[in-house]
């Protein structure tokens, strides 16, 4: 979880989610994602609860309303994201097995962004 506060506090990420730079975004995740071990995704949620990206890409969702999401998971990053606030839970993958998720929240310049999603299996 500190991990995941240092990177939410990163002034380069907070400058690419700010500015809509995926590239350089991804790059930090993919970098956090291989330093840490047991990352399942990492992903950016914005201040409208839209999982924007994440890394790696195929076990995150892309451009998806998680207002929309019935399960417990997407209920409780929306909750976050409302609040404003960390939020860790278990829950169920879609493809089958626990996993933890922590979610942290990102300002970048004194606005809030949304929040970095952290899944790990468990």
């Amino acid at each position: 979880r500190d991990a995941l506060n240092e990177l939410a506090g990163n002034a380069d990420l907070a400058k690419a989610l700010a500015g809509n730079d995926r590239e350089s975004a991804m790059s930090l995740f993919k970098a956090f994602a291989m330093s840490h071990s047991g990352v399942y995704s990492v992903s950016w949620i914005d201040g409208k609860s839209i999982s924007r990206f994440g890394y790696p890409p195929e076990n995150s969702l892309v451009d998806f309303d998680l207002n929309t999401d019935p399960s417990n998971s997407g209920a409780q990053c929306v909750k976050s994201i409302k609040e404003k606030k960390e939020r860790s839970f278990e829950d169920m993958l879609l493809e089958g097995g626990r996993a933890r998720f922590t979610i942290v929240p990102v300002h970048g310049g004194g606005v809030f962004l949304g929040g970095l999603l952290l899944i790990q299996r468990l």
